[in-house]
């Protein structure tokens, strides 16, 4: 009788400080993301649903809470609260009016777009001095990272399941 060894790949070799490096730079974007919430006075939950739905567009309440992983109680509060402040419409859709879709409104769009020149600027003073093609390469970097995490790699990379909700 003929045994089969199955062999795993060797784990990859990552550096020590990646990891130590990594925490440290989140932990700073999510303590800018915080400042700016406050700053357009929203929280920071109600600061990130709106910059989701500037970037995926409208959305259902139920794919909002599979989103960031809360309960539909918990995601219907904070777009009530940013409805209450003018900052989301929720609408029915044409095609099924049970189906209510969640959209920023043009105030929100205007503040938003204040959050992002003040963080372009910001940006722009802490790379400076970094090369173009640095710059490039950490960007290439962080997209490849965001999309496996989202289980949507780039052609020919592994990814990461997507998150479920709990």
């Amino acid at each position: 009788m003929v045994k089969l060894a199955l062999q795993m790949p060797p784990a990859p070799v990552v550096d020590p400080r990646l990891w130590d490096n990594l925490r440290e730079f989140v932990t700073e974007v999510m303590l800018l993301q915080h400042s700016q919430a406050r700053r357009c006075h929203f929280s920071l939950t109600q600061y990130l649903l709106l910059r989701h739905l500037r970037a995926e567009g409208p959305q259902r309440l139920s794919d909002l809470a599979l989103r960031f992983g809360v309960s539909r109680p918990a995601i219907t509060s904070a777009i009530t609260g940013l409805e209450n402040g003018g900052w989301v419409l929720r609408q029915p859709t044409r095609g099924d009016r049970r189906v209510v879709l969640t959209r920023l409104t043009p105030k929100a769009e205007r503040a938003l777009r204040r959050v992002d020149a003040e963080r372009a600027e910001r940006l722009g003073a802490l790379l400076e001095g970094i090369r173009p093609s640095e710059q490039a390469r950490v960007a290439e970097t962080l997209i490849t990272a965001v999309r496996r995490m989202r289980g949507t790699p780039s052609p020919g990379s592994p990814s990461l399941p997507r998150r479920s909700r709990p």
